[in-house]
Parts: C-alpha cells; sequence; structure tokens
C-alpha cells in the first residue's frame, strides 16, 4: 500500500544557487565520472542518479557502509526518488550500499532487477533475476561485484 501526499516547506537551506549547483554537479560525478567512488555501479544505468558513497567507522571490525542518492528521471507519472542505504558492518558504501541502492531504483521505476550481485544469496535472496531490456529497449549491463 502506498500513500501520496504534497510536500510541505519547512524552510529552506540558507545555500546558494552557485553552492548547490557545484554539490549537485560533485553527486553526479560520484556515479559518472570514472574517478568517482560509485562509477562502476552504474555504467549504462539507464536512469540519471546522483549519490555519495561512505563508510562510517563502527567500532566493531567491518564499518558501515552508507550510500545517499537520488534519481532525475523527470518520467510522466512516475516521480523521482531520494534514498538512503546503510549497511551495518559490510565494509565500503560503493561495494554494499550502491548497489543496494540501485536495486531500489531497478525496482522503482522497471519492477525488476537487471542482474542479479553475488552475495544476494547470502542475505535470503532465492530468486536470479533475468536481465530483461529497460524503457526504450536499453539492455541492462553487468555490474561488477564486490
Amino acid at each position: 500500500m502506498s500513500h501520496q501526499f504534497a510536500p510541505v516547506a519547512q524552510g529552506k537551506l540558507p545555500i546558494s544557487a552557485k553552492t548547490l549547483a557545484a554539490v549537485q554537479q560533485a553527486m553526479g560525478m560520484v556515479v559518472s565520472s570514472p574517478r568517482g567512488t560509485a562509477y562502476r555501479r552504474f555504467l549504462n544505468f539507464p536512469i540519471t542518479v546522483y549519490g555519495k558513497t561512505g563508510t562510517a567507522e563502527s567500532g566493531v571490525e567491518n564499518p558501515h557502509a552508507w550510500f545517499a542518492g537520488y534519481t532525475d528521471a523527470a518520467r510522466e507519472g512516475k516521480p523521482d526518488i531520494a534514498v538512503v542505504v546503510l549497511a551495518e558492518n559490510q565494509g565500503q558504501g560503493a561495494d554494499w550500499a550502491a548497489p543496494i541502492f540501485r536495486r531500489v531504483v531497478e525496482d522503482y521505476f522497471f519492477g525488476q532487477a537487471f542482474m542479479p550481485y553475488p552475495w544476494e544469496s547470502q542475505i535470503g535472496v532465492r530468486k536470479t533475476a533475468t536481465p530483461t531490456p529497460g524503457p526504450d529497449q536499453q539492455q541492462a549491463t553487468e555490474t561488477p561485484s564486490p
């Protein structure tokens, strides 16, 4: 069950348009530049996304992996989304949290995963996804596994 609601502005961030544009450009480079930390996770991905990877110390052997991102698909009848993923004690954000974010975006926009990640069976995902063409007959490409 879903519920749609109209946004209610609670305030305005004290940030200039120039600074906001710089932040958006940097978040775009995280996923679109070969030097970006999540670049490999979004190669040939048919939805425009912006994001930030992170690794947070956890006090135990493995740090927490996180990824915060949003889409910019501008599709009729399918609002863009923002998602934050925190994978406790998993390691690097680009290795664990970014692929989970991608999976959420795939499911939201296409209703299915493009390809399985090798580690999904370890967390209870039993069904293997079958790659299928996305909108406009674009083929999904394999993302390297962590």
